[in-house]
Order: structure tokens, then C-alpha cells, then sequence
């Protein structure tokens, strides 16, 4: 009997390979989640050597409204702690979007299947953040003064990418809705264009005891010039100066010459999902070479409290 019940559930399992599955997000109105989540970063030191940092946050999450076009939610960062090396950290961009999202209200709205379409506060987003980014760039330039010719540059080119797509892109990065909307069987693929940078993933799709798990390997899939104009476009949004770009422009082949040209990334995300389509816990397992640089990221979010 027990051997029966074995072959019949992974005669079921089998069959739920090849079957698609739409991942959406069954909220009500009033629905609270809070995540706690920890990441770590191990970043190559410009100096030689590894530093590396760590940040634990918690984000909540509140269902404003719910009626059959979508959501409408609340996200809110709080808690956020962060220890390692204070010029270390300056480095990691994921560290500078936590910092300057802290205890700012992100009100977006969602499709039905609540994939996040629209902020609702952009402005007052833009407002907030934009003051964060210019009071870190003024403390990083403290400590280097010889940089401060740069300010006003750098400035401009942090708050010009505050743009709605931008930071809504950043809101579906959130882990807790970064799949909804996705129709999925395991062997997809996909491939995802941010800021420049293009991955391929590959997803596999698993039902264990009533939650859906579902496994996203993900891959640089970029050409020798897509890595020259991703980098180049990088630097320019940066406000390095034009002269600098420039360089960087005409040394390119001696830089794919000495084999730092080059971009690679592999990583492993996997998401349990709950049947109302809130996700129990999110895990993310990154490496990364960019430019000879090495940085490998590794993260866990997960349900710590809620009211459904």
C-alpha cells in the first residue's frame, strides 16, 4: 500500500511537470505580511582582498484594496541594520537602494494577477529618495574630497534614474511579487532586459504539501559589444566624465586583450508560494564577475508574521 501511495504521488508530480502554472496573487483587502530578510554581500576590495557586508530589514506589506482589475499595497522598509566596511557597502548598489527606501511609504498598484503596474506616490517617492541619494553622495564626497570637483555631476546622474519605470521595476524585484503574473512549467525559459543587462533563466516548477515551489537558474546572456554598451551606458549614468568615458571607450580592446572585459553571472533564486499566492520565503544565491571584480550575494526572506 505504501509503495502504491508513493507511485501514485510521484505519478502526480510527474504529470504537474509539463503542466503550466500561472503564479497570482489571491489578496484581500486588509491583508498584512511582514518579511524578514538577510543578505549578505562578499565584495573584491579595489585595495585587494574581500570585505564583506551584511544588511537585515524587514518589509511589510499591506492589501490597501483589492477588487478584480488588481491591488492596490503598501510597502514600507523598515528595521534596517547594516554591518561591515562603511566604504565597502558604498559600493553595492543593492545596499545604497535599502538605505535611501527606509521607511518610505512605496504605494503601487498591481494587474489582476498582481504584477506591480503603477506607483501611486511616485513624486513623493522621488522626492524622498532623491534627498537620501544627495545627502549619501555629500557624506561619501567627505571622505573624499578630492572627488568633490564631481558632486553637482553625480548627483544629477543619481536622481535622473529615479524615473517611475525604474523604480516600479525595483518594486517587482521585491521578492514577495517578483513572480506574479508569470505563466510557468518547468524547462521555460526567459529572458529579462534591466537597465542594459540581459539574463536568461530557466525555471522548474515543483507542488510539495500544497505550496508551489518554484526554482529560477539564471545566466548573463550578453554579447562581447551588448557588455561594451551595457558598461559604457554604466559609466555614463554613473556622471563619470565625458573624458574618462572616453578612455574607456578607445582602450576597450586592450581591456578584452587582458581578458577583464568580461561579465558573468549565475544565479539561483527559489520561491515557496503559499495558495493565496503570498510567497512563505524567498532564497537567492548570486555569483558575479564584472570587469575582473568578483562579488558573489546570497539573501533569505522570509514570513515572519501575518494576519490571513
Amino acid at each position: 500500500m505504501k509503495r502504491l501511495c508513493f507511485s501514485i504521488a510521484l505519478l502526480g508530480m510527474m504529470l504537474h511537470i509539463g503542466a503550466q502554472t500561472l503564479i497570482k496573487g489571491n489578496y484581500q483587502k486588509g491583508d498584512t505580511a511582514i518579511y524578514q530578510s538577510q543578505a549578505k554581500f562578499n565584495v573584491a576590495l579595489p585595495t585587494g582582498g574581500v570585505s564583506e557586508i551584511e544588511a537585515t530589514y524587514n518589509n511589510r506589506y499591506v492589501i490597501l484594496d483589492a477588487c478584480e482589475n488588481g491591488f492596490k499595497v503598501e510597502r514600507i522598509l523598515t528595521d534596517l541594520v547594516i554591518n561591515g566596511n562603511e566604504e565597502a557597502a558604498e559600493m553595492v548598489s543593492q545596499i545604497e537602494d535599502l538605505k535611501t527606501s527606509q521607511d518610505v511609504p512605496f504605494i503601487f498598484t498591481t494587474d489582476s494577477n498582481g504584477k506591480p503596474v503603477k506607483i501611486e506616490n511616485y513624486d513623493e517617492i522621488k522626492t524622498k529618495i532623491a534627498a537620501s541619494v544627495t545627502s549619501l553622495i555629500e557624506k561619501t564626497l567627505g571622505r573624499h574630497p578630492e572627488m568633490a570637483a564631481m558632486k553637482d555631476r553625480l548627483i544629477e546622474a543619481a536622481v535622473s534614474r529615479l524615473t517611475e519605470d525604474a523604480l516600479l521595476d525595483d518594486a517587482d524585484a521585491v521578492n514577495v511579487f517578483s513572480l506574479n503574473g508569470k505563466t510557468i512549467k518547468t524547462g521555460d525559459n526567459d529572458e529579462e532586459v534591466k537597465e542594459g543587462l540581459k539574463v536568461k533563466s530557466t525555471y522548474t516548477v515543483t507542488p510539495i504539501l500544497g505550496q508551489t515551489v518554484v526554482a529560477k537558474n539564471s545566466t548573463i546572456n550578453m554579447t562581447e559589444d551588448d557588455i561594451k554598451a551595457f558598461v559604457i551606458d554604466q559609466l555614463v549614468k554613473s556622471g563619470l566624465p565625458e573624458e574618462q568615458v572616453e578612455m574607456v571607450k578607445q582602450n576597450w580592446g586592450q581591456m578584452v586583450a587582458m581578458g577583464i572585459a568580461k561579465m558573468d553571472v549565475n544565479g539561483t533564486e527559489t520561491f515557496r508560494i503559499l495558495k493565496g499566492g503570498w510567497m512563505q520565503d524567498v532564497k537567492s544565491d548570486f555569483k558575479m564577475n564584472a570587469m575582473g571584480a568578483e562579488t558573489s550575494y546570497s539573501s533569505t526572506s522570509k514570513l515572519v508574521n501575518k494576519n490571513f
